[in-house]
């Protein structure tokens, strides 16, 4: 029996029972369908909390205030799927993201669960250096920012993450535009490139048919007309004979690359 969707969900939020999560774990590692089904709702995840507008990527810069702090989390990948939990120390924390000390490198884009006390969020990984045989420094991203003043949001406060993401009500802070325009789309560090249709474009990010699916995190550059696009897929999935992919814009140009 395959993993239901909401048992998906609470994987990616740490809901799960800890009886539960010993039968969903060992799944996973066996099942390509329940995988793939986990990579599609960790998407719908990120767009459910598509946040703020897309800001040209400033080495560990940020306009929110950072605070310091000697607390631990449990971090662990979701997309790519890994069952390794690891410790890691925080060294800085904000609203909107945090720096932390891990035994193991991850790769930028890598989406990673992270667990603070009673508190989960998702976050992306934006940058991950050595730290002189002290482990890896890791920055982290929240892609489900919390509306509080600190930190994230905690786990009494998402069930309504478990609604289908078409009945949602729009949560996007900027207003996104309807549009039917041709796009070529290439895979950035493998030469491939597809053809698609932009569906619709706000500041923050776009959706695009292609007629084959791309893996989540793979980075795009689109170009259509006069503009470009560049950024990560963050979800994809099937209508009909296409493939829906969204894209969060990290950085966009007008006229010639």
């Amino acid at each position: 029996m395959h993993a239901s969707y909401d048992d998906l969900v609470r994987y990616i939020q740490g809901r799960l029972t800890p009886e539960r999560l010993s039968v969903i774990d060992p799944h996973l590692l066996d099942c390509d369908i329940c995988r793939e089904r986990l990579a599609k709702t960790v998407g719908s995840q990120l767009m459910l909390h598509f946040v703020g507008k897309a800001k040209a990527d400033q080495k560990r810069e940020r306009s929110e205030p950072r605070f310091s702090t000697g607390s631990e989390a449990i971090v662990q990948s979701v997309s790519p799927l890994s069952l390794d939990r690891q410790k890691v120390k925080i060294v800085d924390i904000s609203k909107n993201g945090l720096g932390i000390i891990a035994a193991k490198a991850a790769l930028p884009g890598t989406i990673m669960q992270v667990r603070i006390n009673t508190a989960v969020e998702l976050g992306e990984v934006r940058y991950c250096s050595g730290e002189d045989g002290n482990g890896y420094r890791i920055g982290l991203r929240f892609v489900a920012v919390s509306d509080e003043n600190f930190v994230v949001r905690h786990e009494s406060n998402v069930g309504d993450l478990q609604i289908p993401l078409e009945q949602q009500a729009d949560r996007r802070r900027t207003r996104r535009q309807q549009l039917s325009q041709s796009a070529v789309v290439s895979l950035l560090g493998t030469g491939k490139f597809l053809h698609g249709e932009i569906r619709n474009l706000s500041e923050g990010g776009t959706q695009i048919f292609l007629n084959e699916p791309l893996d989540l995190a793979s980075s795009v550059k689109i170009e259509y007309a006069d503009k470009l696009l560049r950024g990560p897929v963050v979800y994809c999935r099937q209508e009909q004979a296409e493939w829906l992919l969204g894209i969060r814009v990290r950085t966009r140009f007008v006229g010639s690359d």
